[in-house]
């Protein structure tokens, strides 16, 4: 993507979010998913949740397969090809998003990580994303 974010009117995405973490999700296997699970990144460093952090963008449907959730597909066997996905969540508005999120509560139980954004956030005044080991 090389269009300019409505935010930041003429910034290139890679100029707005210059920094990645250095450290890499670890993987879980899952036996029930014959397939990895990705834990980790900004939302365990910062937050201390524990999240899911592989998607499944797209699938070859069978009668096998369940689409569980975004991050999850039951029943079939994803490529060994990887790539990434980068989500870029933490943008100029992702307080304001948070608090409408946590006062909807119809995201995973009731909004919980939106509501451990803004709890964690709103403890540190001097809050940031920014990690001496980011890239």
């Amino acid at each position: 993507m090389d269009s300019p974010l409505p935010e930041n009117p003429g910034k290139k995405i890679w100029e707005v979010f210059p920094y990645f973490d250095k450290e890499p999700p670890f993987s879980i296997i899952n036996p029930m998913e014959k397939n990895d699970r990705y834990m980790g990144g900004v939302r365990k460093r910062l937050f201390k949740l524990r999240v899911n952090l592989r998607k499944v963008p797209l699938i070859k449907y069978g009668a096998q397969a369940k689409l569980d959730a975004i991050h999850r597909v039951l029943g079939v066997a994803l490529s060994c090809i990887q790539g990434a996905l980068l989500h870029f969540k933490y943008d100029a508005s992702f307080v304001k998003r948070a608090m409408e999120e946590a006062r909807r509560e119809e995201h995973w139980s009731q909004a919980l990580e939106y509501k451990r954004y803004l709890q964690v956030i709103s403890e540190n005044k001097d809050f940031t994303f920014y990690d001496a080991g980011s890239l």
